[in-house]
């Protein structure tokens, strides 16, 4: 058993046993859950229901399979545990009782962040092996084919119009296009917007955008939602960076979206017979592939085609 599988199951069992034990306590209202409820000025039928949620996250947790209850149990642990270490903090409680959520919310965090990919949200969608030939229209009302003749496809699943996450990736794609283009990669970006919701962006990106309101490509290509989209730590520096940089632009995108704000990425190169050569799933809302891993794909690709005769050349 590696390091990696090991903090897994440390860290789980030690979170779910301390999860068990307050659960049971609450549901029985133990003496000391009854006190510490009054003394946070919380109902006294507060403690059952919270017994109960917490039981069932156990059992979610500690389940095979089961990769979108398991996300949802995590984020039901996340609000419970900050809302308890909220509820202490505001009262004026130490350390002693500051502590304990403290600790399960480290624990259960390990336990998130190392899981196997069997217990994961993306590992649950399976990337078909192709993509049927298909025209897609673009929000500038140009119809694009995909596959595409003589070039790879990067389909690049987003979130929502304006979203500042994507933006900020985006911008690392428009920098490097001509590279891109000279390596006989096509940009199409997705997001589950309407065509109407893109008009004020739509001038400041040089390649395809399509509009997905529906999510029919999502729910094809198996592209996820999940609360950790923005609630993973690894995707707040890019949150921070991006609502900066979208508010200096004025184009902060307010009220509801489209297909919601949990949306995560997705990426899938296409060769021009329209087989899936790569794909990733992300695991938040700035995780995706970068422009050097998208070119090192298409290079791997041309040298894997390439014939024989033309591979010595190469290496001559």
């Amino acid at each position: 058993m590696d390091a990696r599988k090991i903090g897994f199951w440390v860290s789980t069992g030690l979170g779910t046993a301390i999860l068990t034990f307050g659960g049971l306590n609450e549901v029985t209202h133990a003496q000391r859950i009854v006190d510490t409820m009054a003394h946070l000025g919380y109902p006294a039928w507060l403690p059952s229901l919270l017994g109960t949620w917490k039981l069932l996250a156990v059992a979610a947790i500690l389940s095979p399979g089961l990769p979108r209850l398991k996300e949802w149990a995590y984020a039901g642990v996340f609000f419970d545990v900050t809302g308890a270490i909220t509820s202490h903090a505001v009262v004026g409680d130490g350390p002693a009782h500051l502590a304990p959520p403290i600790v399960v919310l480290a624990l259960l965090a390990t336990s998130w962040a190392l899981r196997p990919a069997s217990r994961k949200l993306g590992a649950a969608a399976r990337a078909p092996a192709s993509f049927a030939a298909r025209r897609l229209v673009t929000v500038g009302g140009e119809s694009i084919a995909v596959p595409e003749p003589g070039k790879l496809v990067h389909l690049q699943l987003r979130r929502f119009a304006g979203c500042p996450i994507c933006n900020l990736h985006l911008r690392s794609v428009v920098r490097r296009h001509d590279e891109l283009v000279a390596a006989g990669v096509r940009e199409v970006v997705v997001f589950h917007s309407t065509a109407e919701e893109f008009r004020q962006y739509q001038a400041d990106l040089p390649f395809a955008l399509v509009a997905d309101p529906k999510k029919e490509l999502y729910a094809e290509l198996g592209v996820e939602k999940s609360v950790f989209a923005v609630l993973d730590p690894r995707a707040w520096p890019a949150i921070v960076r991006g609502l900066v940089r979208t508010a200096r632009e004025e184009k902060l995108p307010l009220g509801d979206h489209e297909g919601g704000s949990l949306g995560l990425p997705g990426d899938f190169l296409i060769d021009s017979d329209g087989r899936i050569v790569a794909h990733k799933y992300g695991e938040h809302a700035y995780d995706q592939w970068t422009v050097d891993e998208v070119l090192a794909l298409a290079k791997a690709q041309r040298v894997s085609l390439a014939p024989a005769g033309e591979l010595r050349e190469a290496h001559a």
